[in-house]
């Protein structure tokens, strides 16, 4: 394909180019679009930065080769599974197989909060905002002080602070959302 500008293609057209046309081009196209989706499903997983980035690897190369002779239909749900396929079989080695399993809902769920993440994140991390925050937090009810500093402010996964916490997964994610919007409001008022 000549002079087209891969950024305004539709996932399925980058994928119908990769397969039919053999253009790597449109495969990094395709990579650039969903890697951070990639990356932040395996982080959740593994809470591990270079464990993370040796599974994505491993998914880039798997997407790389099946989408040459697959057909897929609606990717970013093909995409979550060869992640979470990937993940459970990084669980699985003997060397991780004493850490437990807590799947997300979705990728679309991980792209979420991957977002408000880092949306929030560069707020909270401003440090003339981080004393704030930390102020605010103080008005909030305990479970969600509790979940918003462990998952913002300390970097924490759902599922290391469901160990720390031994809150419930939906308690964690119904914290978080209900504490996002409470500093939200604080932050506005």
């Amino acid at each position: 394909m000549i002079n087209q500008d891969y950024a305004i293609l539709s996932t399925e057209s980058l994928i119908r180019f990769f397969r039919e046309e053999k253009d790597e081009k449109a495969f990094d196209q395709l990579l650039k679009n969903y890697y951070h989706l990639i990356y932040g499903a395996c982080l959740k997983h593994t809470q591990q930065e270079a464990d993370a980035k040796d599974i994505a690897a491993e998914v880039c190369t798997t997407i790389w080769e099946k989408l040459k002779t697959m057909e897929v239909e609606n990717f970013s749900s093909w995409l979550f599974s060869i992640c979470t396929n990937h993940c459970m079989d990084f669980h699985r080695s003997t060397k991780h197989s004493n850490i437990s399993y807590v799947e997300p809902e979705s990728l679309e769920e991980i792209a979420e909060q991957n977002e408000i993440y880092e949306a929030e994140m560069q707020q909270i991390e401003r440090p003339t905002t981080r004393k704030e925050m930390e102020s605010l937090l103080k008005n909030l009810p305990a479970d969600q002080k509790v979940c918003v500093r462990l998952f913002y402010l300390k970097k924490m996964s759902y599922e290391l602070i469901q160990t720390k916490t031994g809150f419930s997964y939906s308690k964690i994610k119904s914290s978080l959302q209900n504490g996002r919007r409470n500093l939200r409001n604080s932050l506005n008022q």
